[in-house]
């Protein structure tokens, strides 16, 4: 239905574009038909008896000469007492202009007319000064310039300026200021698609669009500044050849159609008939070649209507009806001035070719600035549309994060309770079960009891102070191993020389990491009490130049023989006495948290004396 409707639209766009060609055909010029005209003149040209024409006169009709004369004869029935005019609604501008023998000024509603200005047929309205007519005949004479063949002299009327000034307004405003205006708007309308073009450079539409109606917007410059001495139109030398082969690749740019065979055709017959309008000098062969090349160009423009017509009827675009209604205007308008300047058709009719520009112009326009609308429409709902998928998005990480926080909270709750029942089971567990044991002994004194359940509440103490204090430091975790161990060492008959220096944090030292570097220092000092023969027990600390944190714990006992010296988790498991496959159980234990938490570890036999060194990964290692 739709396309039906745009269909509708063209036609009757193209109905009132014949519509306003017939009105024109049946009165081209504007005039009242009721003020009587000349009809003819006297036509004088030098050299030449002077013989009786019929206005309006085309010098295409005899073209060997390129100055003549008209002498147009009036009877007034009485002296005129107001302001009177010649009115030539279409001329070339006369260069001399005499009423009666008396030579009068050339100005034309206020502008200066001069001969040498340009061949372009346009309306004059002249002052004929009173003292110059009088009853009787008057006899004015219009002398004219212009190439061979190409001069042309139209009906003229004398009368009151009352009576002719209306319609030269009216005239001069279709044919003058309409097409100042719409030369000046196709110019700058092809500037628009020059900057569109740069812009976006893979928009060959507005390239070639833009090359087209600069062409045009030039052709019709003399038009802008008429009344400046440009002889010829810029395009006069471009030709409408080259016009019709910029036109037919428009074409194919505007319907995606790739024949650079059909468009290097088309070129080379505008460089031929542009040859011919600059290397033919202007006269009878010049005029004799005008109807073949002219008859070729409106059949060669045949084939731009075909190419319009038939995407109309395929419809596919919603911007065809405009496409189509564009051209067709502009094609339509062009074969009839091509008509007018083969000879086809009477040089009475104006050009309408540049006008139908102007409509052909505005629905390029029209749609260039659809297709701005249509394309911000479609980012506004693609952003819309972006905009509520994100959010969809954003719910839906929200909601997996939701879970994901969930479980890793599970997981954290899981860890810590595993880690909290190894550790009670490793450490004051075992302690517990001991003083347990040593309680229900009555052989062993309460001394030793009581000692056993103190370090089962110190080792509990520790394990609440890492899960209490996540934030605490490593310096402050080694503080209370101090209190801890000095008992248990100093009881065994040891002493303890502690040297843990000011240290910074490890990297990602958390409350787990605290408590593996607790067992593996309480493992290290009950090794040396139990297995060592240790006189004395040090603990030192230090930075290396890494970043990296030391902590090394070391002995002066028997050592643990060359053969067990211990680098890594497949070393110490062997000693081959039970002293020494408990001592190499503590190291195995030593091993597994040390690699939990990211730390190296080496146990080394100083001989005499063993070292654990314990070295963690600084923040800026």
């Amino acid at each position: 239905m739709a396309s039906l409707v745009r269909s509708a639209l063209l036609v009757l766009l193209i109905a009132a574009l014949v519509a306003a060609v017939i009105r024109a055909h049946r009165n081209p010029l504007g005039v009242p038909k009721d003020l009587p005209g000349i009809e003819s003149a006297e036509l004088l040209v030098e050299g030449r008896p002077a013989r009786s024409i019929p206005l309006p006169h085309d010098w295409r009709e005899d073209p060997t000469f390129g100055e003549a004369s008209y002498r147009l004869r009036i009877d007034v029935e009485r002296t005129p007492d107001v302001a009177w005019s010649l009115y030539l609604p279409r001329s070339l501008p006369p260069r001399t202009l005499r009423v009666n023998g008396i030579e009068i000024p050339t100005e034309s509603r206020g502008y200066a007319v001069s001969g040498d200005i340009s061949y372009r047929l346009m309306p004059y309205l002249l002052r004929v000064p009173l003292e110059t007519l009088s009853a009787g005949e008057v006899v004015i004479e219009v002398e004219l310039v212009a190439p061979a063949g190409m001069g042309y002299m139209g009906p003229a009327w004398l009368g009151p300026s009352s009576l002719l000034d209306t319609h030269h307004d009216v005239r001069n405003l279709w044919v003058v200021s309409v097409w100042r205006i719409v030369a000046v708007a196709v110019f700058a309308f092809s500037l628009a698609l020059f900057a569109a073009w740069m812009l976006r450079r893979q928009d060959r539409v507005a390239l070639w669009l833009g090359i087209f109606t600069f062409f045009v917007s030039l052709s019709m410059w003399n038009i802008v500044t008429f009344d400046q001495p440009v002889p010829h139109p810029p395009t006069t030398y471009i030709g409408n050849g080259m016009m019709l082969a910029i036109l037919v690749i428009l074409v194919h740019r505007l319907h995606d159609i790739e024949r650079p065979r059909v468009e290097l055709g088309f070129l080379a017959f505008g460089l031929f008939a542009f040859s011919t309008r600059i290397f033919v000098p202007e006269g009878p062969m010049q005029i004799a070649l005008r109807p073949p090349l002219f008859g070729t160009m409106i059949l060669l423009g045949l084939y731009p209507l075909f190419i319009v017509a038939r995407e109309q009827l395929h419809g596919a675009r919603p911007e065809q009806p405009f496409v189509s209604a564009a051209m067709t205007v502009f094609i339509l308008a062009g074969t009839h001035d091509l008509l007018v300047q083969g000879g086809l058709l009477p040089r009475t009719h104006d050009p309408v070719a540049m006008l139908a520009v102007g409509v052909s112009s505005t629905l390029f326009a029209w749609i260039f600035v659809r297709r701005y609308i249509s394309a911000l429409d479609t980012s506004e709902i693609l952003t819309a549309t972006l905009e509520d998928r994100v959010a969809e998005r954003e719910r839906e990480l929200a909601a997996n994060y939701e879970r994901l926080s969930e479980l890793e909270r599970e997981r954290a709750i899981q860890h810590e309770r595993s880690r909290m029942v190894e550790e009670l089971h490793d450490g004051t567990g075992g302690q517990i079960a001991s003083a347990l044991v040593m309680l229900e002994n009555s052989d062993v004194p309460r001394g030793e009891v009581g000692e056993g359940l103190r370090r089962a509440l110190q080792d509990m103490r520790l394990v609440m102070y890492s899960l209490d204090h996540p934030h605490a430091d490593l310096a402050t975790l080694l503080g209370m191993l101090r209190d801890q161990l000095e008992r248990p060492i100093h009881a065994a008959g040891l002493k303890l020389v502690w040297d843990a220096r000011d240290i910074d944090n490890p990297a990602d030292y958390n409350p787990e990491m605290a408590l593996d570097i607790a067992r593996i220092i309480q493992t290290a000092v009950a090794n040396a009490i139990e297995h060592g023969h240790a006189n004395e027990i040090a603990l030192r600390t230090r930075t290396r130049e890494d970043g990296g944190i030391v902590i090394r714990l070391e002995d002066d006992g028997v050592g643990i023989g060359d053969a067990a010296t211990q680098r890594g988790t497949e070393h110490g498991t062997e000693h081959g006495t039970e002293h020494g496959e408990s001592r190499g159980r503590g190291f195995v234990h030593i091993h597994r948290r040390a690699e939990r938490i990211g730390a190296e570890v080496q146990i080394l036999d100083r001989m005499p004396g063993t070292a654990v060194e314990l070295v963690l990964r600084g923040e800026t290692t």
